[in-house]
């Protein structure tokens, strides 16, 4: 199992009397500097303060050979994608797989989050018929800016997605209650791309706020069933001046730094 390495200066910054924990990003790896140290036990905002080194997998099986390495590491957070929501794993239940995962060699806990994109609809997820590859709901915008193939961003602030992500069943749900410790947000930032401001500007609303009431949305929902339930959004460093995110938060990965 590869792993591409950076170093990331990493620290605690105070903001309206409140502290977020800014981590740096790499493909696979990312190493974290931090203050000081806490448990590997104990509430995950606490242990979220201690994460030395931590690793994201992504595009990942979690197959037996991939979670017992894991599971050997010294890692204290991993971000795995939660393979329970591709289309070809319908129903599977992971919570095996993710008790292996937050189990360290030394018996301590480690740390699973689990990936999540809120910005954008996958056309690999359990939510996307092959309808949708020929007729698209409405608020399906297009293609992604990047290339990435069988990625769309989405009007997220239309009721349809947002019961996709907040409903009964629905992805936070599922993730909260497979045990991970809480989700990496990513398309987080999608009220910066221009189809999304073009939709938001034609239906009348304001991309950054339906970015920030969806935020907080989804932090009601994981924590109505895990109380230390985890928000980890990337590349969103200019929403920390908003004292309601600061309220919902508890990391930022920041792809450059």
């Amino acid at each position: 199992m590869g792993a591409y390495k950076m170093r990331a200066v990493s620290s605690w910054r105070g903001i309206s009397g409140m502290r977020f924990l800014i981590l740096g990003f790499a493909v696979v790896l990312g190493a974290l500097s931090v203050a000081h140290a806490s448990s590997h036990n104990g509430p995950a905002k606490e242990r979220l303060l201690g994460v030395q080194r931590w690793l994201m997998l992504l595009n990942n099986e979690l197959d037996s050979y991939t979670v017992s390495r894991i599971s050997a590491s010294t890692y204290d957070m991993v971000v795995v994608d939660d393979i329970a929501t591709q289309s070809w794993n319908r129903g599977l239940d992971v919570r095996p797989l993710v008790d292996a995962l937050k189990r360290r060699p030394d018996g301590g806990g480690r740390l699973a989050i689990s990936y999540l994109n809120i910005g954008q609809a996958e056309d690999y997820r359990i939510y996307f018929p092959e309808s949708w590859k020929t007729r698209p709901p409405s608020w399906l915008i297009g293609a992604d800016p990047e290339g990435w193939e069988g990625n769309f961003p989405v009007a997220y602030w239309h009721a349809e997605w947002q019961a996709i992500l907040l409903g009964p069943n629905g992805l936070v749900e599922q993730i909260a209650r497979e045990g991970f410790d809480g989700v990496y947000l990513d398309w987080v930032a999608g009220y910066h791309d221009e189809a999304v401001r073009r939709r938001a500007a034609a239906d009348g609303v304001d991309a950054r706020a339906e970015m920030i009431q969806l935020l907080m949305r989804v932090a009601y929902v994981g924590r109505r069933i895990n109380p230390d339930f985890l928000l980890i959004p990337q590349n969103v460093s200019d929403l920390v001046d908003t004292p309601e995110i600061l309220d919902v938060i508890d990391g930022i990965s920041q792809e450059a730094i």
